[in-house]
């Protein structure tokens, strides 16, 4: 490390901040904002972590059954899917594509030490659910703990049509499943959108 690196890198830690390693741990993460003032860089974000590393700092426990419903574009037009169907898309979307690096968990750090996910927990479930190695963490300090809002799109956490249309078609045409009215009658216009019948 040159003279001008080792100048840098001591004025971030001066300043509070630091270049924050793949594989720190997050307990030291918050503790080192708790007990240090100590911030990780942006830049140095997100960092990489087993979902069974992050589970514990989820705000809630979500699951398909009591998953909400949410938006996906399919064929250029906006289309708002039940909570389980919208759950089943995302799995099998990041079973196939991975979690997308640029749309991060957002777990937030408080003064107090504690933390929590502030966005991304149901992708944080379903990651687990899918058996995903690793999930992209960006950090937030701040003085307390809050919920981190999106960028207020409904397309957040939005599965792709690929994905959506390969659940619609194994819904439709599949072994049956137990469905309510609403869903059969969601699948139907779904099928009739994506050109399924």
């Amino acid at each position: 490390m040159g003279v001008v690196e080792r100048v840098a890198a001591r004025y971030l830690v001066l300043a509070g901040y630091y270049n924050l390693k793949p594989g720190t741990p997050i307990q030291e993460v918050i503790e080192s904002w708790a007990e240090q003032d100590q911030k990780a860089y942006d830049g140095s974000m997100p960092i990489w972590y087993s979902p069974r590393e992050v589970w514990p700092y989820r705000e809630y426990t979500w699951n398909r059954q009591n998953s909400r419903g949410g938006f996906a574009k399919i064929k250029g037009k906006s289309v708002e899917l039940s909570g389980p169907l919208k759950w089943d898309a995302l799995a099998v979307d990041l079973k196939d594509r991975g979690w997308d690096p640029d749309d991060p968990l957002h777990l937030n750090i408080g003064k107090n030490g504690k933390a929590k996910v502030g966005e991304g927990n149901h992708r944080l479930a379903i990651a687990r659910e899918v058996g995903l190695s690793k999930v992209p963490v960006f950090f937030h300090f701040g003085q307390r703990v809050e919920v981190s809002k999106g960028t207020g799109s409904m397309f957040r956490e939005a599965p792709t049509e690929k994905a959506v249309k390969k659940v619609v078609r194994e819904r439709a045409l599949g072994p049956k499943r137990k469905m309510t009215p609403k869903e059969e009658e969601q699948i139907d216009e779904l099928m009739d959108l994506l050109g399924q019948r």
